[in-house]
């Protein structure tokens, strides 16, 4: 093997591409549904929450349903296997479609704010699927996120209902039916960070407002029949140029291919 030739490649991969923007597909996604012992789950299903569900007070004798039992949804990308190594994240958007919404003559409760955080613990998607609008669960498989569990009858949280950073990441307003967007610079540092050290990728876990009932959105999951209403990641980034140093290299290795084919 000619020992210029393999050098000169190097450098020039060294030196990168343009950046680029590439949108990227759910790898997981899963609920946690509030319940005392952990059985509860969706990983499979076509569907996930965050939010209050909808039992107001005065509609059942059970303390714990009338107040609203809780659900949060989590979701993940494959960021290191989709990005290049050396990648600098410029922007980042996280969408999600909400396709059903809880209702309230309280028109505060009819516009509920969505937080998402960063999750600091792994968690599964098994293969549990709940029926019909999805919002009351199925029982939970191996491997399954559950309020208790990270993976199913495997490991628990340390704090039930996941583990996560306080601060968000990003947040938005949920009133009704569509589209809703996840921008800014604390979600670019966590895709960077993810990028950069790929063991702390957990994705996010979406909090919905937990301090009434009827707040409770459904968002369409990553096997929902319609591909164009599943959560997407857009990432924009740049490839950074290589030093001068690099070019000077470069440039002397190829003069020096040049002098070597002339003789």
């Amino acid at each position: 093997m000619n020992l210029g030739i393999t050098l000169c490649t190097l450098l020039l991969l060294a030196i990168g591409a343009p950046g680029a923007t590439i949108v990227l597909p759910a790898s997981m996604d899963n609920t946690l549904y509030e319940n005392p012992g952990g059985s509860l789950s969706n990983g499979a299903g076509d569907y996930f929450f965050a939010g209050r569900s909808n039992h107001p007070p005065g509609t059942t004798d059970n303390p714990f349903i009338e107040r609203g039992l809780i659900r949060r949804g989590l979701v993940a990308f494959d960021i290191h296997g989709s990005l290049p190594a050396r990648a600098i994240i410029s922007t980042a958007v996280l969408q999600v479609f909400a396709s059903n919404v809880s209702t309230n003559i309280d028109p505060v409760a009819d516009t509920a704010g969505l937080t998402i955080h960063r999750l600091t613990m792994d968690w599964g998607e098994g293969v549990s699927d709940a029926s019909g609008q999805e919002g009351a669960g199925a029982n939970a498989q191996i491997g399954d996120a559950t309020w208790i569990h990270n993976a199913y009858t495997m490991s628990t949280w340390n704090t039930a209902g996941g583990d996560y950073l306080v601060n968000p990441t990003a947040q938005t307003t949920v009133a009704g039916i569509g589209v809703y967007s996840f921008q800014s610079t604390q979600l670019s540092q966590d895709i960077q960070g993810w990028l950069d050290s790929p063991g702390s990728n957990f994705g996010w876990i979406l909090v919905g407002d937990e301090s009434t009932h009827l707040t409770a959105r459904r968002f369409n999951s990553r096997t929902h029949p319609l591909d164009a209403t599943r959560p997407s990641l857009t990432i924009t980034y740049i490839i950074p140029e290589a030093s001068v140093s690099t070019y000077l290299i470069l440039g002397y290795c190829l003069l020096g291919m040049r002098k070597r084919h002339q003789i």
